[in-house]
């Protein structure tokens, strides 16, 4: 079984892999502290592509944001995930490309992981993953 990984990135990052029948395996949020961690998220995305077949990673699109603190704080978001996921190459998904697809409008909403609710985060990097399975398959 093969695997796609997403991220959703901002101060909190969501992130999730799904196979590729678009069954969630697991997803979660990463807050930004721990996102800038010296090694963390690349230790997390070794980890899941030895744990899973990952053959795609997704990542949105941060917008240029305006010259101040948040947009420092989330250039360094994205510098730290474009490091840990530099063995991949990884595809860029603008928001209002994969938000508006019919794929991602009429899935069943997406509320609870390991029995606690998810977060916006969590559920658009599931957004991400299924707007792509949908995407690949119109290509197969």
């Amino acid at each position: 079984m093969r695997y796609v990984l997403t991220f959703d990135p901002g101060l909190t990052t969501g992130w999730a892999v799904l196979d590729y029948d678009g069954m969630i395996v697991q997803c979660g949020n990463l807050l930004e502290e721990t996102v800038l961690e010296k090694n963390f998220l690349r230790d997390m995305v070794d980890r899941l592509a030895r744990e899973y077949n990952i053959a795609e990673v997704i990542v949105e699109e941060m917008p240029p944001g305006s010259p101040g603190d948040r947009s420092r704080r989330l250039e360094a978001v994205r510098q730290k995930l474009t490091t840990a996921t530099g063995l991949f190459q990884v595809r860029y998904v603008n928001p209002s490309t994969w938000k508006t697809s019919r794929g991602v409008l009429t899935a069943p909403r997406f509320d609870r992981w390991d029995d606690a609710p998810v977060t916006q985060h969590q559920r658009d990097a599931v957004g991400i993953a299924r707007w792509w399975l949908n995407v690949r398959g119109d290509q197969t």
